[in-house]
Order: C-alpha cells, then structure tokens, then sequence
C-alpha cells in the first residue's frame, strides 16, 4: 500500500502556537494556499481512498487539496486531545519533553500510548483493505508522529515530536521505506 499523508494546513492558531488539539478551528488564508500547493502535488496521484479526520481544518484542507474523491470520516484521524490544554499557549519544549512514549501527561490529556494505538487500529485496518493501493490521509501533526510509529514502531521513551509533519506537506509512507516527501515538479531545465 502507498499512503499519502497530508497535514492540515495552518491555521491562527499555529501562527499563535496555541494548543489546537479537537478544538476545531478552521483554515487560514496561509492555511488555503498552503493546501492549494499540495493539491498541486497530489493532483499528479490516484487515490483509490481517502481518509480525513473529521475536523474542520483537515476537510477544509482536503476541499482545496484534493475534492476529487469524497473521503471517509474516521475519528481515529482526530488530533491528539490536549484536554484543558487546549486554546494555551504551547511551550517551547512541550512536544519534546511531553510527548514521549512510555511517560505520563499532564492530567485530562490524552495518553500518547491511546493515540498510537487509535492510528495503529486504522493503519492495519486500511493495510488489509487496501493492500495494493494508493490512499489518500488528511489529518493532524499529532497523527503524522502517532502514524511513523505505528508503520516503524516506538519504543519506551521515545518522542515522536521528531515526526510531526509540517502544514500542507504531502508525505508518502511505504513499509520498509523511509518517508519521502513529495515536491512540487521543478520546470527548470
């Protein structure tokens, strides 16, 4: 299986460095041609499905990257929930200090543990039903860590903070294969 993950594009919230987690905040203007681009990329694909998180930013982002296919709403794309964290001010050292596998979070917030096993559930779910396609991911930056762990494993205090993709960056995993990002097609000669 080929799988395509496209982060959401930015939101105010990113440029602000807000905890956004399930509060749903939609798209920016960056945010639109941020997705735009990609859809440039992707528009070189075929999909034979397309998954999205049910949140507004990462539709939005599949409205203008890819509106060719409707996509299939799974909860399990949602993004990590930061519980009363969200809407604050994310600290500089949050994700690589907080975000390791193995190690308890701040109470209210999801487990790193029951994120990684959410997205693990529906990659092997959609390896079985897709084993020889190519499929289409929007979703979240917590997602994209939780989704190299799930394909290339995690271990006891390991952060995945390394893993979180940046906003509107298309990125194909394949087993066995380090992930390649894709880039837009150069002109030059």
């Amino acid at each position: 299986m080929n799988l395509i993950f496209l982060r959401h594009g930015q939101t105010q919230w990113n440029v602000e460095r807000r905890l956004q987690g399930r509060t749903d905040i939609p798209l920016n203007e960056a945010g639109i041609e941020g997705a735009k681009r990609a859809g440039k990329i992707l528009s070189r694909y075929h999909f034979d499905a397309v998954y999205s998180s049910p949140l507004t930013r990462a539709l939005q982002t599949l409205q203008y990257a890819y509106p060719n296919i409707p996509p299939i709403l799974d909860d399990r794309l949602a993004e990590w929930s930061f519980g009363p964290m969200e809407g604050q001010p994310m600290p500089d050292d949050f994700f690589s200090h907080r975000w390791i596998f193995g190690q308890p979070v701040i109470e209210g917030v999801e487990q790193i543990e029951d994120v990684v096993a959410r997205v693990s559930d529906f990659y092997n779910e959609i390896r079985k039903k897709h084993p020889h396609e190519t499929i289409l991911v929007v979703a979240h930056g917590g997602i994209s860590g939780a989704l190299h762990g799930a394909i290339y494993g995690v271990k006891e205090g390991e952060s995945l903070s390394p893993y979180c993709l940046p906003n509107s960056v298309p990125v194909l995993f394949r087993e066995g294969q380090a992930p390649v990002i894709l880039q837009e097609e150069s002109h030059e000669r």
